[in-house]
């Protein structure tokens, strides 16, 4: 995710900030949250299973595997 914001007018100011963030339901981004940190290790999860078989295959059969993540 790369996006970038345009600040012409300077960098917001610190009550800017606590306006924006007193208006967000602390529930839901804590549900958010907690939905990005599961995929994350979901996915982290899937790396390491996907090198582990790569080794194994490695160590099975003396051939070099190249392990490509997309």
């Amino acid at each position: 995710m790369a996006f970038s914001v345009c600040l012409s007018n300077g960098v917001p100011s610190e009550w800017t900030f606590r306006r924006v963030f007193t208006m967000i339901d602390p529930t839901a981004l804590e549900a958010l949250l907690r939905a990005h940190a599961a995929e994350t290790v979901l996915q982290t999860n899937r790396v390491i299973e996907l090198q582990l078989m790569a080794k194994r295959y490695e160590a099975a059969s003396g051939r070099r595997v190249p392990v490509c993540i997309l």
